[in-house]
Parts: C-alpha cells; structure tokens; sequence
C-alpha cells in the first residue's frame, strides 16, 4: 500500500454513502419543486397524476426496485430493495401515494429496455386503455433531451422550443452544481396499431418531455480526513464517475478541491482518444466525468504507463474491471481488499 502514487475512485457508494434521496423534482414547464414539500404531491389515484407527481411516477415504473410485503405500506422504506438510485425514486414515489403495483397489474407491461452505461436511458411500455400504448423513458438528460419533441404540461402536449430548452439547462446547472445527480424522463403515447408498425427508433422519438428529478446522496463522514492522510503523503486523488461533470465538480468543491474546467475530461472525449493521447490526459486529469467501465480500465493503465502506482476504489459491478486492472484494488461495498503487489 506504501507505493500507491495514485488514488482513483468512484464516487456514489464510496465517497458518498450510496444512500439516494430524492431531492428536488423539476417539470417540463420549469417548475422547481424541493421534495421537502412533497405532501402537495400526495395522490389518490395514479390515473390523474400530472406535473411534479407524474416525474415522480415515471421514473417508480422505469425501475428495478421492489418493495416486499403489504402493497398498502408505502411509507414502509425497510423493505424496497434495488440500486440506490432506483430505490431512492420507488421510496419518494410511496411516499406521495403512487402505488407501482396497481399500475402495473392494472396497465400490462409489454416491452422493455434496461438501463446501460452505454444507452444511458431506460424504457419501459404499457398498455393502456382504449387500445393505446404509453412508452415511457428515464436517463441521462443530455441523452433524454434528443428524443423529445414535446413539453408535458399537465398533461397537456406543448410544442418543446429552443427557449424552453436553455430555460431548463440553466435550472439543470443550478441543481448539478449543488452535487445533485439528476436524470430525466418522458413519455409517449400512441394507439397499439401505431406502436406495433413503427421500429424501434422511431417508437422513441418524438416524445415529451415530463420532467427532471434531483437525487442526494451525502458524503461518506470520514472520507474527508481520510483523503486528507493520502494527499499529505503526496498521493494524488482523481475522482472517476459516469455523473455529469457539475456533478462531480461539486463533489470535488465539497472536499476541499476547486477543479478548474482545464482538468475535467468526459467519456465522450475519452472515446476519441487514442491511448498515446490519453496517457498525456491523464497526467492533469482531475475529474473524469460520465465514464463507461471500459473508459475507467483505460484511464488506470494510462496512468500506470506513466509509472504511476494505481489504487482504484470503487462498489460497484462497473467498478470490478478497473480495480482488477489496477495495482491495488479496494471494493468499498463489501469491505474486500484485492493487494496485487503494489
């Protein structure tokens, strides 16, 4: 462990507790909600959900938590299980009454497409009354942002314009510079005969856009003092995520660190990159923001090729490449140390 020259880590679940909170829900329409409010949100039936509440509803069915037990206990946190975004999204919506279950034994899923790194959005396709088909998306923003068409107000379809869209950005940078990680969701409704005869592509175009929701999730209590140890032993700390850059900057600003935009670098770039170029990236890198797994394997050996000794920490199953390859792999979620001589 004396030889480590660099520290590499992964942000949620290791420099943060990897306990998500929904912390603010913002609509299509720009309306900023602070989920501290969120009893204006409590429903009574999913079937008139709109503005804040249907984000909120969206983003409970595009989802892979569950919930054991009583389906009538939905303040009940205990028993929902899932990664921690998708859990903090199915507590929140719960909490505010939206019950998941009815909608899905009530509205028959029939299609799906699961969350990657390299998609970066999730969908899920219901069937709906009066032959009709809801297909409805949650990611990253940026990704989300292409495929919509339409602004969702209260249930109204509104054309989605270039000032609608600038309007929102700004909110957007205001949360991602608070540490918020934030994603984005929509939907689209067409009539089953519609849905079966258009592909793929064009099913998830032309959509509208319902909303955003900010997630929290602290940071670790000791990871400040511990980070403190490395760096005075003349360690260097870069932060590797697949959260937006603002995201991490935040992080960063958090523990003492002012990252100038001169030392961000984002997986898009890094994709362009040939390993010649990286390994002098690298070498001033400080963030490296919406990574792939396979960028942060690269990142590792480039910083080993400039003689570094790497120790790459992470929780995560996309963070189980990198810290093989590393020289020192520390897996924070089950306390498993990997020594590979460093």
């Amino acid at each position: 462990m004396g030889a480590i020259t660099t520290i590499c880590t992964d942000k949620t679940g290791t420099l943060t507790v990897g306990e998500m909170r929904v912390s603010h829900i913002l609509t299509g329409t720009n309306e900023l909600l602070d989920f501290a409010q969120k009893n204006a949100l409590l429903q009574t039936k999913n079937t008139d959900i709109a503005g804040h509440a249907k984000a909120l509803h969206i983003a409970a069915i595009v989802n892979d938590a569950y919930a054991e037990g009583a389906r009538h206990d939905l303040h009940e946190e205990g028993n929902v299980h899932g990664r921690p975004t998708d859990r903090a999204l199915l507590i929140a919506a719960r909490h505010v009454g939206i019950d998941v279950d009815a909608f899905r034994m009530r509205y028959p899923e029939i299609d799906k497409e699961l969350f990657t790194s390299e998609k970066k959005y999730a969908i899920r396709v219901h069937e709906m009354e009066g032959d009709k088909v809801k297909i409805m998306i949650l990611g990253a923003p940026e990704v989300i942002l292409q495929k919509m068409r339409f602004v969702d107000a209260n249930n109204v379809k509104m054309p989605f314009s270039k000032r609608d869209e600038k309007q929102l950005t700004k909110t957007l940078e205001e949360l991602t510079k608070r540490g918020l990680r934030v994603i984005a969701c929509g939907e689209r409704v067409l009539t089953r005969d519609t849905y079966d005869r258009l592909s793929k592509n064009k099913r998830y175009t032309d959509m509208s856009l319902v909303g955003y929701i900010a997630l929290k999730d602290p940071l670790r209590h000791d990871v400040e003092s511990s980070l403190a140890k490395a760096e005075n032993a003349g360690i260097r700390l870069t932060l590797i995520t697949g959260d937006h850059a603002s995201t991490a900057r935040s992080i960063m600003l958090e523990l003492g660190h002012n990252v100038p935009a001169s030392k961000i670098s984002v997986g898009d770039a890094i994709s362009e990159m040939s390993d010649d170029e990286l390994q002098e990236r690298v070498t001033d890198t400080q963030i490296f923001a919406r990574v792939l797994p396979e960028h942060k394997i690269r990142i590792v050996r480039a910083l080993q090729k400039n003689g570094e000794v790497v120790a790459m920490v992470g929780d995560g199953i996309n963070d189980a490449p990198a810290i093989k390859a590393s020289d020192v792999g520390i897996s924070v979620g089950n306390g498993k140390r990997l020594n590979k001589g460093a």
